[in-house]
């Protein structure tokens, strides 16, 4: 592949390649790294799962075989007391 993506790689792959010139630091934060080598079209078809509910949001990327990564998100519950409480500060001091 000519300076296209590839799919992700463990740090422990990662270090190897780099120990072995196989492999240049691109980009630090997020770590990128690029191959000095060619490689096949290696990518597999990803799918993004979400699943929003009143409290909390769940995502999930799988792949045909395995799930790669999963987790939930915790959505805060009184915004809407909060907005409410803003709204009566910024009347009190005049701002709406």
């Amino acid at each position: 592949m000519c300076g296209k993506s590839l799919m992700l790689t463990r740090p422990r792959k990662a270090k190897i390649l780099l120990k072995q010139e196989k492999a240049t630091v691109v980009q630090r934060r997020p770590f990128i790294i690029q191959l000095k080598y060619t490689t096949g079209e290696n990518k597999q078809a990803l799918t993004l799962g979400i699943d929003i509910g009143y409290t909390t949001i769940g995502f999930s990327v799988v792949t045909e075989k395995s799930e790669l990564i999963s987790d939930e998100l915790t959505l805060r519950k009184r915004i809407s007391r909060l907005l409410e409480q803003k709204k009566i500060t910024g009347e009190i001091e005049g701002i709406y």
